[in-house]
C-alpha cells in the first residue's frame, strides 16, 4: 500500500511520537493501528463522544472490578434475594451507594458536573428512569428504576 502525509498539531505528534516508542512501535504503525480502530468505530456509527464517553465508562467499571452479567439474571437473582432478605439487599445496595457516590465525588466537583458526568455514562446501562432528588443543602438522593428488558 501507498503512503500518504498526515498533518497534526505538533504536541499530539511528539505524544504519539514518546507513545510508539514507550510501545516499542514505529510511528507509521502505531498511528495506522489508531486511525485504523477510530474509523471501524465510526463506521459503525460511534462518534468521537461516545468513545470517550465510552473509556471513562470502562475506566469507572475497572476501577470497581465489575463485572457484566446478564440483566435478566441480575433481576431474578434479585427478586429472590429480596424475597428472602430484603434488608440485607437494601442494605447491600445502600453501602454500594455510599461507596459509589465517594469515587464519583473525585470524577464531579459540583452538582451540575455530577449531572453531565451521569448523563454520559448511563447511557451505557438498561436504566428506564432515574431519577435525581434534593433532599438538602448539597445533598441528592439519586434512585435508578428499571435496570433490564
Amino acid at each position: 500500500m501507498g503512503r500518504m502525509s498526515l498533518a497534526v498539531e505538533s504536541n499530539l505528534g511528539e505524544e504519539l511520537s514518546q507513545l510508539a516508542k514507550k510501545k516499542n512501535m514505529t510511528l507509521y504503525a502505531l498511528t495506522n493501528e489508531i486511525i485504523e480502530v477510530g474509523i471501524e468505530a465510526m463506521n459503525e456509527g460511534m462518534d468521537i463522544d461516545f468513545l470517550r464517553d465510552l473509556w471513562k465508562t470502562y475506566r469507572i467499571l475497572r476501577d470497581f472490578d465489575a463485572i457484566l452479567l446478564p440483566s435478566e439474571f441480575m433481576d431474578n437473582l434479585l427478586s429472590k434475594l429480596y424475597e428472602k432478605d430484603r434488608d440485607f439487599l437494601l442494605n447491600s445496595f445502600y453501602k454500594l451507594g455510599r461507596e459509589v457516590g465517594k469515587y464519583i465525588r473525585i470524577l464531579a466537583d459540583t452538582p451540575e458536573q455530577l449531572f453531565q458526568l451521569g448523563n454520559k455514562l448511563l447511557k451505557f446501562y438498561p436504566l428506564k428512569t432515574v431519577n435525581i432528588k434534593s433532599i438538602g443543602p448539597g445533598l441528592y438522593e439519586v434512585s435508578a428504576f428499571g435496570v433490564g428488558g
